[in-house]
């Protein structure tokens, strides 16, 4: 035999023994690549909930951001209106408050007193008899020492 033949004899002869070995790393190769598949599509999934849960948080983020503004908005109000009443209450003097608390059944009558001398009651007492209320203003100064906290604090129970 020639000299190329040998050598041809001896490469198919490696390439035979090597064919098994490289058939078992093709296979790991192939078990590998099948397992990165898989890995990439359940972080494909993943990243898709997550994606979908970031939509979602920045959607509640903007509604609770404007549900604060709203709030800030209505506070301001609410802190004119508190002091405009304490301002208010300061005008007062006792005649305009022991008028209140003299009203006959004529003036009781009219529409919406009862309800403002019963909120009245509510704020100071806690309670909504209009007898006490009357008895109440005709005392003076237990209005203006209210304390307008307690409104807050009553609100917030």
């Amino acid at each position: 035999m020639n000299e190329t033949s040998q050598t041809a004899k001896k490469l198919v002869l490696q390439v035979t023994e090597l064919t098994p070995k490289v058939e078992v790393q093709l296979a790991r190769a192939e078990e590998k690549s099948k397992l990165a598949s898989e890995q990439e599509a359940e972080a494909k999934v993943i990243m898709d909930a997550q994606a979908s849960f970031k939509i979602e948080v920045e959607a509640a983020k903007n509604d609770a951001d404007k549900i604060m503004a709203e709030c800030k908005k209505e506070l301001a109000i609410a802190e004119k209106i508190k002091k405009d009443c304490k301002t208010d209450i300061d005008l007062l003097n006792d005649a305009d408050i022991k008028e209140v608390g003299n009203y006959g059944a004529e003036t009781l009558k009219k529409e919406g007193t009862k309800t403002v001398l019963a909120a009245v009651m509510l704020i100071l007492t806690g309670k909504e008899n209009l007898d006490q209320v009357k008895k109440i203003l005709t005392q003076p100064k237990n209005l203006k020492e209210f304390d307008l906290e307690r409104i807050g604090r009553e609100l917030d129970k």
